[in-house]
Parts: C-alpha cells; sequence; structure tokens
C-alpha cells in the first residue's frame, strides 16, 4: 500500500477533477490524503478522503485580490491598477519562497508519503521534492497546455483546420501575439519564472528539465503529467510519453450535495409540460468576470421571449437572483443558487449555456448534451474550450457583446439543429474505443516502477 499525497489547488472545480481517479487509486488498496486549509476539509471528508490540514500561512498561493465586474469598463480598469501593486508584491512574495522554503517539509516528516501528485498550479513549488528525487506528478485539470503544431494557445479562439497553411500560419502568430502579451504582463506583474531559474542555478537540477514550449508557465521535461479531461476533446496532437490521461468515462456524482429545495418542485412541473430543458450556469467564480452581472441580465431578456422552453439558470450571488426573478413574468424561468448538475445532465437536458469550464464540458461530452459556451475570461481556458467545442460541433459559443436577438438565434439553432447530438455521440464513441486512457494500477506502475 502506498501513501500518496495530492495537493490540489483549492478550487471545487480542481478538487472535483481529481476525486474519480483518486477513487480508483484508494479501491486499489493506496492511501489518499489530500493536503490543504480548513475551507476545503468538509469537501474532502465528504468524498471519502483523508484529509490533512495546514495552516493559512502555510498555504502556497495566497487569495488573489478579488476583482468584482464593475458596470462602467473605467471604473474597472481603475480598480485593477489600485491593485496592481498589492499583486506585484504578492508575486514577488511567492517567487522569494520558492527560493527559500520547501513546502511540502512537514508534510514529508508527519505522512511520510511515497508518491506526490501536484496540481500544476503548483509546478514553481516541486523544486525540492525534484532536487531529492521524490516521486511526483503534475496534475493538470485543463486541456494539455504544450505547444504543438495546429494547436494555438488556449487564450485563442481560433479553431484550426488541420492539414491547411493558412490555418498554420494564423495558429502561428497567435502564439507569437500570446508570448508578447505574456511578456508584457511579466513586466507588469513580475514573474516567478525567474526565481525557478535561480533555483535550478543554483542546485543539483540540471536546466535541461525546463520546459519552454508551454502555455503560460514554463513545465518540466522530465516531471510526469496526469491529465483529467478527455484526449480526444482537444485539438489534435501527439501526446508526450509521460502524459496520462485519466478522464472517467462515466460520470461523477457529487456526494452529500446541497441544492435548492424547490428544485424538485421545478423539475415535477417541467416534467408536465412538452418544453424542452435549458441549463445556464456559469460557475461559483463568476463575480470575478468583467460585465458578467450585465450579460446575465440580456440572457434573462432572451429567455423570456422563447416559447415551450424551461430555463434553469444557476446565479451564486442573492442579491443579482433577486434582481433578475424581477424581470421575469412567467412561469418558465427559475433562478437557483445550486442545483445538482451532474444528476440534472444524467436525466437529459435539451441544452447547456455555459462559461466553457472544462469538467462541466465533460460532464456535456458524457451525457450527449449541446453546448452555448460564453467564456467569462480571457485569463483562463475558456475560451480555448469554447474553440474546441466548436471544432468538434459540439455546440456554439458567443461572446458578453452578443445581442438579444444572436442569443436567440442560438439556442434556437442548436434546440432544433440534430447535427450537434450527432458530433456528441461520435465523440463519445471515440473516446469509449480509445486507447490513450491509463487505468490506475498502469498510472501507479508509470510513476514508480519499482511498486
Amino acid at each position: 500500500m502506498l501513501t500518496i499525497i495530492l495537493r490540489i489547488f483549492p478550487q471545487e472545480s480542481h478538487l472535483n477533477a481529481t476525486f474519480k481517479f483518486a477513487e480508483e487509486l484508494q479501491k486499489m488498496g493506496h492511501k489518499l490524503i489530500y493536503v490543504g486549509t480548513k475551507h476545503i476539509k468538509n469537501l474532502i471528508i465528504e468524498n471519502d478522503f483523508e484529509f490533512y490540514e495546514i495552516d493559512q500561512k502555510e498555504d502556497i498561493i495566497e487569495k488573489p485580490v478579488n476583482r468584482k465586474a464593475e458596470k462602467n469598463k473605467y471604473r474597472y480598469y481603475r480598480k485593477l491598477l489600485s491593485t496592481l501593486s498589492i499583486e506585484r508584491e504578492s508575486m514577488k512574495k511567492v517567487g522569494n519562497e520558492i527560493l527559500s522554503k520547501d513546502f511540502f517539509e512537514k508534510i514529508n516528516e508527519d505522512l511520510n508519503p511515497d508518491l506526490y501528485l501536484v496540481d500544476s498550479v503548483y509546478k514553481a513549488n516541486i523544486l525540492p521534492l525534484l532536487e531529492k528525487n521524490m516521486p511526483v506528478a503534475l496534475v493538470e485539470t485543463t486541456v494539455s497546455t504544450i505547444r504543438a503544431k495546429n494547436k494555438p494557445p488556449l487564450s485563442s479562439s481560433i479553431v484550426p483546420k488541420i492539414n491547411n497553411k493558412w490555418s498554420n500560419v494564423k495558429v502561428s502568430c497567435s502564439w507569437i501575439l500570446h508570448n508578447i502579451r505574456q511578456k508584457r504582463m511579466n513586466l507588469l506583474m513580475t514573474s516567478f519564472e525567474k526565481s525557478i531559474k535561480e533555483y535550478i542555478d543554483r542546485s543539483s537540477l540540471d536546466e535541461n528539465i525546463l520546459d519552454k514550449k508551454r502555455y503560460k508557465f514554463l513545465g518540466f521535461h522530465t516531471v510526469p503529467e496526469i491529465n483529467t479531461t478527455f484526449f480526444e476533446f482537444d485539438f489534435p496532437h501527439q501526446k508526450k510519453e509521460n502524459h496520462f490521461y485519466v478522464a472517467p468515462n462515466q460520470l461523477m456524482k457529487r456526494k452529500n450535495l446541497i441544492y435548492d429545495y424547490m428544485f424538485d418542485n421545478v423539475i415535477e412541473m417541467h416534467c408536465k409540460t412538452n418544453n424542452k430543458l435549458v441549463f445556464c450556469s456559469f460557475g461559483t467564480m463568476a463575480w470575478r468576470y468583467y460585465g458578467h452581472e450585465q450579460f446575465l441580465e440580456k440572457l434573462t431578456q432572451a429567455f423570456k421571449k422563447i416559447k415551450e422552453v424551461t430555463f434553469l439558470v444557476c446565479v451564486e450571488d442573492e442579491n443579482q437572483r433577486l434582481k433578475l426573478r424581477e424581470m421575469i413574468d412567467n412561469e418558465s424561468i427559475y433562478f437557483f443558487r445550486r442545483v445538482p448538475q451532474v444528476d440534472l445532465l444524467e436525466k437529459g437536458i435539451d441544452l447547456m449555456i455555459g462559461h466553457g469550464g472544462v469538467n462541466s464540458i465533460n460532464e456535456c461530452i458524457l451525457t450527449n448534451t449541446p453546448m452555448l459556451i460564453y467564456p467569462g475570461s480571457k485569463e483562463l481556458d475558456q475560451i480555448g474550450n469554447a474553440s474546441r467545442v466548436v471544432y468538434h460541433g459540439l455546440g456554439m459559443r458567443g461572446t458578453y457583446s452578443d445581442s438579444v436577438k444572436k442569443i436567440i438565434n442560438k439556442i434556437n439553432h442548436l434546440l432544433s439543429d440534430k447535427s450537434f447530438s450527432y458530433s456528441l455521440k461520435n465523440l463519445n464513441k471515440n473516446i469509449s474505443t480509445s486507447n490513450q486512457y491509463t487505468s490506475g494500477n498502469e498510472l501507479i506502475s508509470k510513476l514508480i516502477p519499482s511498486n
């Protein structure tokens, strides 16, 4: 039996993405221990894993500055600039701690682990583990970030065409533009990549382990990566030998999920109609997307004009939910804080509208649910995910600037065109017959060959 430590970024979407393969390893008899601060403890315990609590002061990354969406773009950027010095200091602190602190030292002493599985967000902090030759793998909860032919950056809206010279040129240009933006941001915000290189220079590690052909941050050639997404969902590319895909071919049910008490009554009422069913959710972090509140109001205006459809809309902020409820005058649009999303998708809905989070996309793929993606942030993977949805014919995408008329047209098209369901079934078939996925036994034998 191995003791396996999981140090995953403390956000619900990151943690949820790991539970299925962690459960498989646990069923093999291994001891799985999640490490984090107390605010994620309940989620870990509810999913039947052990939890090792660390103090907030010992956490790797501090809580980011909250930039709540502003109605006025000028005020938004003014707020961004006002917090710039705070974020620069935070980045400098992270860089200094990379050079001076071993975040895994106490865990080693207390738990004596055989293997570390560390979120790729923390990749800069695994250097002490590499120097001590401790078995470690990075966990990637987005599509692969490696640069490959015909594969634009995750922030790009380009949908590439295979074996098309003009498409190849556009992809190459997108990487050039991305690298320019990244260098500009590094100058503005500072970057901890310099600290990584400095650590390697003064240690016994070989600088050739660095993989510079990555989206945003450096990677490591020699460190195995575990990817929780579907390989077939990404743009076609050659998988690296030490990259292992573990995405589940079945839905992972949320355990002990608390959702709005009126949800079951609404579903019961919907079942008595002939309406189609549309589910809309932008995740628990939608507050940080510029213009999101205004876009929800625009969506609600569009929903009001679509007949014979029941809309279920998740909105985390209570004040925003109340405001949106005041806009509606019929009984086919419902606003909730939380719903049992996996159960809802499994029972069958006609369309999901979302922000392009990869966990929801995985679930839509497994349930053959067409998607309408409205990315909320250019800084994350949402735009790239939306491009992949379009590439595979799994749905459509839009922007917050879409008019009410354009939103209505896209929803109606997705509800009437059966080609999206066909593409989803075809992708599902490819996933189910694929040889790209690694089982728990195989994963352990690859990560710890002597086991």
